[in-house]
């Protein structure tokens, strides 16, 4: 076979594997991960089968190609730092050095873009980067205008003041990588880090966002630990009424504006079955359920599902979450964690701060106790 009858062969099989990889990433189906893990080994068995002079002569053309395109996203070439840091990685990898930096920032700004894309909470709430602890002053009572008569005196009136204080909990990810999967070319490795990094991440901070715990030096505080009160109960444990979702949004009061609806995905469904009193559906069956009285519905697995004393839906004015996000995104190559399997382990991290601003942003309909 000649060199261009070869460069040909493994242009074709990259090109089938580039589509079981966008095939792959979206929903991680076992068959799929099959078929990719299978056309990278046929890729890399053909280059393994190459002679030393034909390995020479792809491995130049394969350095042009990573320059030419970037299939995921919308930049066609890949700049300097990412090709260096690519190597850098690829070498750790291959010889068992070890590699620690920074992840360069447009590789990072990818992984910052995905992340809110499959992330469902953290694009609504209130976000700022710094460095250092901080901490935000916010409003407490609300001062209050009265009639004045003629020649008396205005009353004074102080408002109440509160602070919530922000500090960083590092958030990371680890995810395992064969040395035939990053002896590959450039462009696949950015697409598989952008994606599985930015896909983790986006699903722990909507986790920690509802839920974290804010306790020890590890969670930030979510939504359902900071806001304990401000709740309406149900008039059964396992079932709700859209009269009660009506009463848990009428309860926001001036915070309704904007506010989203987050429940379990059982939640929604039973929801989108309610009848009327005359066998109607309140909502059309043939249709998806996505909001109720505007509010959106987003759903979260991590909400419980409806339940004696479960708390079933958060209302919730995501503007009043305040999110600091601290130094960029870090990256370093484990070599000895799966050395037995020929693998090595690619950690991710970052460091970031959460918690509510208003409680009284946040409502959660709580089913009735057993």
């Amino acid at each position: 076979m000649t060199a261009k009858e070869l460069r040909e062969k493994l242009a074709a099989l990259r090109k089938e594997r580039k589509g079981l990889f966008a095939k792959m990433t979206d929903g991680y189906k076992e068959e799929d991960v099959s078929a990719y893990e299978d056309k990278a080994k046929e890729i890399h068995d053909t280059e393994y089968a190459l002679t030393e002079a034909e390995r020479i002569e792809l491995d130049d053309r394969l350095d042009e190609s990573a320059q030419r395109v970037l299939e995921e996203g919308n930049r066609e070439t890949i700049t300097d730092a990412e090709q260096r840091f690519l190597k850098a990685i690829r070498d750790a990898v291959s010889v068992g050095s070890t590699y620690t930096g920074l992840i360069p920032s447009t590789i990072s700004s990818e992984i910052i873009k995905k992340r809110e894309s499959f992330g469902k909470l953290r694009g609504r709430c209130r976000r700022i980067s710094l460095g250092g602890d901080y901490t935000i002053a916010i409003d407490g009572d609300q001062v209050t205008a009265e009639y004045v008569g003629e020649a008396a005196q205005i009353p004074e009136k102080t408002p109440g003041m509160g602070k919530v204080s922000f500090t960083a909990y590092k958030l990371g990810v680890l995810v395992k990588v064969s040395e035939e999967f990053m002896a590959d070319v450039a462009v696949d490795a950015i697409a598989w880090l952008v994606e599985n990094i930015s896909r983790a991440f986006a699903k722990k901070e909507d986790t920690e966002i509802l839920k974290g715990t804010g306790s020890g030096d590890s969670h930030i505080t979510g939504i359902l630990t900071s806001v304990t009160g401000n709740a309406i109960t149900t008039a059964a444990a396992d079932a709700v009424t859209l009269d009660e979702i009506k009463r848990l949004i009428g309860s926001m009061k001036d915070y309704s504006t904007g506010a989203v609806l987050i429940m379990n995905s059982s939640t929604k469904t039973e929801i989108s079955l309610l009848k009327d009193e005359n066998g109607q559906y309140y909502f059309p069956p043939q249709t998806e359920l996505t909001s109720i009285q505007g509010k959106e519905i987003i759903t979260l697995d991590d909400v419980d599902a409806m339940g004696a004393g479960k708390r079933a839906i958060v209302a919730a004015n995501l503007s009043y979450y305040q999110i600091v996000d601290r130094q960029g995104m870090k990256l370093t190559v484990l070599n000895e964690l799966y050395a037995e399997t020929d693998e090595k382990g690619i950690k991710a991290t970052e460091r970031l701060d959460g918690n509510v601003l208003r409680p009284e942003a946040f409502r959660v309909l709580v089913c009735k106790a057993a």
